[in-house]
Order: C-alpha cells, then structure tokens, then sequence
C-alpha cells in the first residue's frame, strides 16, 4: 500500500514500518524533523543515514 502524506497524514498499513532520511552537512532542519515528528506519531521509524558516523548540524542548529 502506498504512502500517504498530506495535511491529515493519511498512512495505510504504516505499523512497523521503518523509512531512511538522508543527511549531509548543512542540512535543511525542518525538512527532516517535521516529518520525522509526523511518521513517528503515525507509528512509523525515522533511521538517518550519512556519508560518516558524526553529529551532523542543521542550517539552524539542530543536531541529528
């Protein structure tokens, strides 16, 4: 089933499931954490995945 992301997060048969966000230096904080907050809250994992294994900091300081 298909992945739905819209105002109201519709997500079918998202129990369990585990999506992968990419990371690079500088990166976009809100483009990973306010989806990261909404998958979680549908029941869904967030794993970051990057080039090294370090702290990488956002645009506006958020580290992931």
């Amino acid at each position: 089933m298909p992945v739905h992301l819209n105002r109201s997060i519709q997500i079918r048969h998202a129990k369990s499931k585990t999506l992968l966000a990419f990371l690079d230096e500088v990166y976009e904080d809100l483009e990973l954490w306010y989806p990261k907050l909404r998958l979680e809250e549908a029941g869904c994992a967030l794993k970051c995945a990057a080039l090294g294994m370090k702290t990488y900091t956002g645009k506006h300081g958020c580290p992931a």
